[in-house]
């Protein structure tokens, strides 16, 4: 099986983007203006804005994966190594 980290990637980045519109209705959501006399009143319901600040969490955490499975797709190959492996046994000085 094959893995395909820049599909992986472009999947996480989809699904960052749909919680973070998510994040934004509830944050929306919980605030609750009620007109008074002379101005509005503004309250906040704390349930809504505690999944807005969990759906936005994750979403940055599904970003920061996917640069990390970018980054590691694109590194350039090791290098091969030149014959001078201090571990390996030999005559010592």
């Amino acid at each position: 099986m094959k893995r395909r980290p820049a599909l992986t990637a472009a999947v996480e980045v989809l699904l960052a983007a749909a919680l973070s519109a998510i994040a934004v209705r509830w944050w929306y959501r919980g605030m609750i203006v009620s007109e008074v006399t002379g101005g509005e009143l503004y309250r906040v319901d704390g349930r809504w804005w505690a999944l807005a600040v969990v759906a936005a969490t994750v979403a940055g955490l599904l970003l920061i994966d996917a640069v990390h499975r970018l980054v590691l797709a694109f590194r350039p190959a090791a290098c091969e190594p030149d014959g001078l492996d201090l571990g390996a046994p030999g005559p010592s000085p």
